[in-house]
């Protein structure tokens, strides 16, 4: 017999409200289907904490330009980044942070 593939079986219809469907099936299987199960929805959770915060920046009326404590803040963040960088890269190549430069 060519080409006939046998009938699909019917799935136990359950309620789409139900949050206890699937989780006695994935005791079953050693918990690994029940953190397949969780995994898109903690996935959604931690997107939907993530967009609450940009939200909450978005509407705070602060400006975020100038000399203002915020914009000072991350440029020391970033000066402190590259003066690590620097040295990590003396360290690697034995030159100086200004022979990198080609200022010495």
């Amino acid at each position: 017999m060519i080409g006939i593939a046998p009938a699909p079986v019917p799935r136990q219809a359950r309620a789409p409200h139900d949050p206890s469907a699937g989780r006695t099936r994935a005791r079953h299987l050693g918990g690994t289907a029940a953190l397949r199960q969780t995994a898109p929805t903690q996935s959604l959770h931690k997107l939907l904490r993530l967009a609450k915060q940009i939200d909450t920046l978005m509407a705070d009326p602060a400006p975020r330009f100038g000399f203002v404590a915020f914009a000072e803040t991350w440029n020391g963040r970033l000066a402190m980044l590259g003066f690590v960088i620097g040295l990590a890269t003396e360290l690697l190549t034995g030159q100086s942070i200004l022979g990198q430069l080609g200022l010495g």
